[in-house]
C-alpha cells in the first residue's frame, strides 16, 4: 500500500472517529456510543507508534519529542484559541472560568486527565459536560504515552547499542514486558466487570472494585497496545476472507458508535478490536467504502 493510500485509509478511521465524538457532545440523545470513537484512537496512535518502531532501529528521542510537539501544539493552540473566542459569548460562570482556565493551563502541560480527575465525579456528569475542553483528556493520555514510548525506546536503542550481539533478547525482553503490561492494564481497567462475573461464580480474589476512571492512563495503555496486535495477526491467502473480516469489523464499529444500543462494559473491548481487525485486512482488499470519502479523510487529516 503506497503512502498517499495510506494516509486516506488512517485519514478515514480518524475522521470516523472525530465524527462519532462530535455528535455524542453535540446530540448525546441520538449518538449516545459517540464516546467509543476514542477507542478507534487510541488504536490508530498504537498502530502508528509500532509501525515506527518496526521502521527504524536507531530510536533519536529528539526528532521523535519534536515531531510530535510539531503535530500537536499548533492545532492544540488553534483549538484553545477558538474555544476562548467562543466562550465570550457565553454566559460564563467566574467558577466555570477559573475551570477553563485551569484546564487551559493543563491541556498545555499534558495533564488535562488528571485535573478533570480530580474536578469531576466522571466523564459523563453534568458539569463535565459543560467544559468546553473536556475531550483534551484523550490528548493528555496520548502525550503521557508518547513520553513513555520515547523513553522506552531510549533505554532499549541505548542497552542494544551495549550489547550488539543480544539484539534478539533484549527484543523479546521488550515483547513480554509489553504483553504482561498490557495485560495488567487490561485488568485494571475492567477491574470492576471481572469482580462481578467472578462474583457470580463465587470466587472472590478481591474485596471490593471501583470503576476505573474513564480518563485514567494506566487503564488506556492496552488499547493502545492493540495497535501492534496489527502486526501480527494472521492473513489469509482468499482475499475473500480477508475482505469479509474488514468488512465486518467497519460493520461492527458504525453499528457500536452510530446505534443508541448500549453494550457497556463491553463496548470498548468490541470497538478496540474491530479497529484491529479494520486496520489488518482492510490494506489487503479491494475497497475502503466509506473511509476513503472526501469529507471523512479531510477530517480526520486535521485531527491531533
Amino acid at each position: 500500500m503506497n503512502n498517499k493510500t495510506f494516509l486516506k485509509y488512517i485519514g478515514g478511521l480518524r475522521g470516523l472517529a472525530i465524527i462519532l465524538i462530535l455528535l455524542f457532545h453535540v446530540l448525546p440523545r441520538y449518538f449516545s456510543q459517540g464516546y467509543l470513537g476514542v477507542d478507534i484512537f487510541l488504536v490508530i496512535s498504537g498502530f502508528l507508534l509500532f509501525k515506527s518502531y518496526n521502521q527504524k532501529c536507531d530510536f533519536n528521542f529528539l526528532e521523535f519529542i519534536y515531531n510530535k510537539i510539531k503535530r500537536i501544539y499548533p492545532l492544540l493552540g488553534c483549538t484553545i484559541i477558538v474555544t476562548c473566542v467562543l466562550m465570550t459569548f457565553a454566559l460564563y460562570s467566574t467558577d466555570e472560568a477559573r475551570v477553563l482556565y485551569k484546564t487551559i493551563q493543563k491541556a498545555l502541560c499534558g495533564t488535562a486527565n488528571f485535573y478533570f480527575d480530580k474536578t469531576y465525579t466522571n466523564y459523563f456528569s453534568d458539569s463535565a459536560n459543560l467544559n468546553p475542553l473536556l475531550h483534551l483528556w484523550y490528548l493528555a493520555v496520548i502525550m503521557q504515552v508518547y513520553i513513555i514510548w520515547a523513553i522506552g525506546n531510549l533505554i532499549v536503542s541505548s542497552i542494544s547499542k551495549l550489547f550488539p550481539n543480544r539484539n534478539h533478547i533484549i527484543h523479546n525482553c521488550v515483547l513480554w514486558s509489553v504483553i504482561i503490561i498490557s495485560l495488567a492494564s487490561f485488568v485494571y481497567s475492567h477491574s470492576l466487570t471481572i469482580h462481578d462475573i467472578l462474583a457470580h461464580l463465587n470466587i472472590e480474589l478481591w474485596n471490593q472494585a471501583k470503576e476505573v476512571p474513564y480518563w485514567n492512563t494506566f487503564g488506556r495503555i492496552w488499547q493502545v497496545a492493540a495497535g501492534g496486535l496489527v502486526f501480527i495477526l494472521p492473513t489469509f491467502r482468499n482475499t475473500k476472507t480477508n475482505a469479509f473480516l474488514a468488512a465486518a469489523g467497519i460493520l461492527l464499529m458504525l453499528f457500536l458508535g452510530f446505534s443508541n444500543i448500549s453494550l457497556t462494559p463491553y463496548a470498548a473491548l468490541l470497538m478496540t478490536t474491530c479497529t484491529v481487525f479494520v486496520l489488518r485486512y482492510l490494506p489487503l482488499c479491494n475497497f475502503r467504502g466509506i473511509l476513503e470519502f472526501r469529507a471523512i479523510t479531510w477530517v480526520g487529516a486535521i485531527s491531533f
